[in-house]
């Protein structure tokens, strides 16, 4: 576990971070040891000697960028290396960001201990209320506000368990921490003393900002952090300071998360902004330096190495993953389990979902999907049906125990059936108990006799049970730091593959001699390839094609989406190469959410990557566009110039508030002077305004609604196609499914942000999902028959099995591009070419950019010649 620990955490990241600064800087602390008071620490204090201060309850509160995470892995590091058996050994947890916090604190760690030293769930238990490991918790300060007290309460609620927690100083505050850990550390400032020690130890990295302290002692304000000083001794600080306007600034402080970054923006002070506006200034420097490096960190072998990434799909991509990580609140992106949204440590080294809804109605309505399954042809017991529903129940029960089959992770379950491999034998037990029960039930009601039926469910259940003890042992776990996904995608295909073609015949041939022990005779012998085919199918699906059906998903969605790059093992090497990201274990994350907050917005100007505006997006959303607000705010920037402040600090006979009371003045007639420019802005906002008020949005709102009629109307196609004789009772089936399936959906959206009803929505969907393939399939095949005629007797699937199958999964998207098709012809030949809000948003900028340099002309005339 020690080394596991070491190689896959502690390592790269301390690595990183000596990488970025070459001396671990010695911060100034304060310890405080349940009611004392504050004392400071002196200088060169082990970390070890900390952690055994605070009774092995560590709580480090600080500032972003103040060294939190840098201090957790130094006490992680001294416990590994210390050679004492009463120091505990330590493990990382990332909370998840957006699910409720756990009942019982230690039996959700401890789910957590087994994959990085084996043994069991109760071991791990003992483990951790023994003291011989201590959980060392990240990711609080990106827990949801919804969530943030109960996971404060589940830690408060073990107040003699060993732990370390990291957390800002404002979040400690509001979730009570800081009285519940014996032990409070608080990570203060650098102080002059410590900045100056800090700036010698970089040797000649630190000549340029011994210079830059020495000629601009306000930076000293910001400058403060080891974050900031790393960041800016590597930057290149060429370059004018006050490029970035404060709509950009503004969108960096926002995307950050750090409140003094955005109470700094707030102030009315011009200095303070200026003081924010060089700190963004100083990461946007540091971040297209990185970009645009000219040789990676490790050196290749230039006949062997793949092609370079260019810079541009790096800064898409970069910026790309940002916006998703950002959006998804995570502050890890897992290359194994993607947007996976689970612990990453978790989804790392276990692949399970254990926050999945446990609710007893999930039981119902796997047995009522099954039984529907069963129903469709509920005459004659053939293997097809019997594999179909073995099929059925386990991927049911994958939604059971991973939370779902579209939300589980993506390839480290690929075959991660049951837990008996750890010996957790209750998941297929119950597994078992179910097949027997519903086979029997399907059994009587095809009127087979007892003693057959129960030989049929025995052997299925037998079937199904090597089927997922077989596909579990296919399993695979990641070594190495920073997997990359396409070996990761290889390795389970080929397990997936080398699992059905040695598991699936004998689940074949156990669905056949069952059929056969219901009664059905002599199997005809191109039955036994249409099973056999089907059977390593279903295997494989078990085994990891599900898994990998989800990888590409996601793959799909961060290009689409994100504009992160196909090649993705490509795009994160390169930019751990280029200094953007740390590998930790079989995951990446960003130096730092400051940086990745730099990345996002550095990179959002770029005009490959210009977001789409909105009329929710820009300065006319919040009436910022008013002539005398824009006014202010330009007099401001251009007030807070480094040179303006120099040249009115310099002038004798003119203070900064008589120049700005001058500028004032001059209001009117510097608005007259770029009101043509307003007017074409105005014209422009109008446009778009009513171009937005006249848009039906076919293109977005056809594709859904067509998939929504092919998928609920599919019930209605046997009776235009039928494939024998029907009933009134077949004809009200089929009427009776085409209303449940059209109104599902509505039902399922309506409860998606109902805390209570989100678990009956995602059983409600995985059904509908099941029942619409389930129609559509039969409604094909009915097609097929119609126009080609009826299959022979003796032939079972066939070309047909094949076109139905196919044609289930590919019409729906067929459907969808049509209709997107369509609705953006529909949306052109109504709107025809009007103006965008992008148009407005140039226009804005045009008549915002001129009025500024309206401004600053009319300072020069007040200050004078530059010189001066």
């Amino acid at each position: 576990m020690a080394r596991t620990v070491e190689r896959d955490w502690v390592g790269p990241q301390l690595e990183n971070a000596l990488t970025r600064l070459p001396r671990l800087i010695d911060l100034p602390m304060t310890v405080a040891v349940r009611h004392d008071r504050p004392a400071a620490l002196p200088e060169g204090t082990s970390p070890l000697d900390v952690f055994r201060r605070c009774d092995q309850q560590m709580l480090i509160v600080g500032e972003p960028g103040a060294g939190k995470s840098v201090l957790m892995l130094r006490v992680m590091r001294e416990l590994l290396e210390a050679d004492d058996a009463s120091v505990p050994i330590p493990f990382p947890v990332v909370l998840p960001p957006d699910l409720p916090a756990p009942t019982d604190l230690v039996e959700w760690l401890a789910w957590r201990v087994p994959p990085l030293f084996g043994g069991t769930i109760d071991e791990a238990v003992d483990l951790m209320r023994l003291g011989a490991v201590v959980p060392c918790l990240e990711g609080l300060d990106f827990v949801a506000d919804a969530h943030l007290a109960g996971w404060a309460v589940a830690i408060r609620r073990y107040p003699e368990l060993p732990m370390i927690v990291a957390i800002r100083e404002a979040t400690a505050e509001t979730s009570r921490l800081g009285s519940s850990l014996t032990g409070t550390v608080r990570l203060h400032d650098l102080s002059t003393t410590a900045l100056n020690e800090a700036v010698v130890a970089l040797g000649d990295r630190g000549r340029p900002i011994r210079d830059l302290l020495a000629d601009n002692p306000s930076v000293r304000e910001w400058c403060t952090t080891p974050l900031m000083l790393s960041v800016v001794a590597t930057a290149n600080l060429s370059g004018d300071w006050d490029g970035p306007s404060l709509d950009e600034v503004v969108a960096f402080t926002t995307a950050s998360e750090d409140p003094r970054l955005l109470s700094g923006v707030l102030q009315p002070s011009p200095l303070a902004r200026q003081h924010i506006r060089e700190q963004y200034v100083v990461l946007r420097t540091y971040v297209l330096d990185l970009l645009d490096m000219s040789s990676p960190a490790v050196p290749r072998d230039p006949a062997a190495a793949e092609p370079a990434m260019s810079t541009p799909v790096l800064a898409r991509g970069l910026r790309g993953l940002a916006r998703a990580m950002r959006t998804g609140r995570q502050e890890y992106f897992d290359t194994v389990t993607l947007l996976a949204a689970s612990d990453p440590a978790e989804a790392r080294r276990t692949g399970t979902r254990i926050h999945a809804p446990r609710s007893q109605q999930e039981l119902l309505v796997m047995l009522g999907v099954a039984g529907v399954v069963l129903s469709v042809k509920s005459w004659p017991v053939v293997p097809h049906a019997l594999l179909g529903f073995g099929l059925t129940i386990l991927l049911l029960w994958y939604s059971r125990v991973y939370g779902g089959l579209f939300e589980a992770p993506a390839l480290r379950w690929a075959g991660r059936w049951t837990h008996a491999l750890a010996g957790e034998w209750r998941v297929p037990l119950e597994m078992t108990a179910l097949t027997c029960a519903v086979t029997l039930a399907y059994a009587a009601m095809a009127k087979v006799p007892f003693g057959r039926a129960v030989a049929a469910a025995g052997v299925m259940s037998l079937a199904l049970l090597a089927v997922g003890l077989g596909a579990g042992l296919v399993k695979f776990r990641v070594r190495g730091v920073a997997a990359e996904p396409a070996r990761d995608l290889s390795r389970a295909l080929v397990r997936g593959l080398a699992a059905g073609a040695v598991i699936g015949p004998g689940y074949a041939a156990a669905a056949v001699w069952s059929a056969h022990l219901a009664g059905t005779g002599g199997i005809p012998a191109g039955a036994w390839d249409d099973n056999l085919a089907l059977g390593c199918f279903s295997v494989f699906l078990v085994a990891g094609g599900s898994a990998l059906f989800r990888h590409v998903v996601d793959r799909v969605r961060l290009v689409v989406e994100y504009r992160v790059p196909w090649q993705l093992p490509v795009f994160l090497s390169t930019a751990v190469e280029r200094g953007f990201l740390v590998a930790t274990s079989s995951g990446y994350r960003f130096t730092h959410t400051t940086v990745r907050a730099a990345v996002e917005v550095g990179l959002e100007r770029r005009p490959a990557d210009e977001p789409a505006s909105s009329s929710r997006s820009g300065p006319w959303s919040s009436g910022l566009d008013a002539p005398e607000v824009i006014y202010a705010s330009v007099l401001d920037e251009v007030m807070a110039r480094r040179d303006i402040r120099r040249r009115t600090a310099a002038h004798r006979g003119l203070e900064e508030e008589q120049l700005r009371a001058s500028l004032m003045v001059v209001r009117a007639s510097v608005l007259t002077e770029v009101s043509r420019l307003e007017s074409t802005y105005r014209d422009i906002l109008a446009e778009a305004r009513a171009a937005d008020d006249a848009d039906p949005h076919l293109r977005s709102s056809l594709p859904a609604g067509l998939v929504w009629l092919l998928l609920g109307t599919s019930p209605l196609w046997e009776l235009v196609f039928p494939l024998g004789p029907r009933s009134l009772l077949d004809t009200a089936v089929g009427i009776g499914s085409t209303l449940l399936l059209l109104i599902v959906p509505f039902w399922a959206l309506s409860r998606r942000d109902d805390d209570k009803g989100c678990a009956g929505a995602l059983a409600a969907g995985i059904a509908y999902l099941v029942l619409a393939m389930i129609f559509s399939v039969f409604a094909l095949t009915a097609v097929v028959n119609h126009f080609f005629g009826p299959p022979p007797p003796d032939a079972i699937g066939g070309w047909r099995a094949f076109v139905a199958g196919a044609g289930a999964f590919l019409l729906p998207v067929v459907t969808a591009c049509t209709g997107r098709v369509i609705g953006r012809a529909v949306d052109h030949l109504l709107l025809g070419r009007h103006a965008t809000w992008t148009d407005a948003h140039a226009a804005y900028g045009a008549w915002r950019t001129a009025l500024g340099v309206r401004v600053l002309v009319r300072a020069d005339v007040h200050l004078g010649p530059a010189e001066n």
